[in-house]
């Protein structure tokens, strides 16, 4: 399943493949914790037509030194690496980040924060 990684401490942003069968596997080790929260905003796509996106972000980044990002449209900083998906079915389960929001699209919604101490 299609995917952002952004790692506050290169600042750079990657596509990477969540592999479902692993259930949730896959999000420990690109997010680089045992625990996490999904957050969502509202992101205007490259062709101009508004899509919820998910973030997945260590639940507990706010609790050590972790660099800290503002994302556009949320309104509290992210800290530690951050997952970018798409939307959630009817059941919940979140989906592939759709390929009209590309990884410029998603540096766009980026800022740099901080340090949490």
């Amino acid at each position: 399943m299609r995917a952002v990684l952004y790692n506050p401490t290169t600042q750079i942003t990657s596509e990477v493949n969540i592999d479902t069968e692993k259930g949730i596997e896959d999000y420990y080790k690109y997010l680089e914790c045992s625990c996490f929260t999904v957050v969502e905003v509202e992101v205007l796509t490259n062709n101009g037509k508004p899509e919820w996106v998910s973030i997945y972000c260590d639940d507990n980044g706010l609790l050590s030194d972790n660099l800290v990002t503002s994302i556009q449209g949320y309104h509290e900083p992210l800290a530690g690496n951050l997952l970018f998906l798409g939307d959630v079915d009817e059941e919940g389960e979140t989906l592939a980040l759709p390929e009209n929001i590309s990884t410029m699209k998603i540096d766009s919604l980026l800022s740099f924060y901080g340090i949490v101490r």
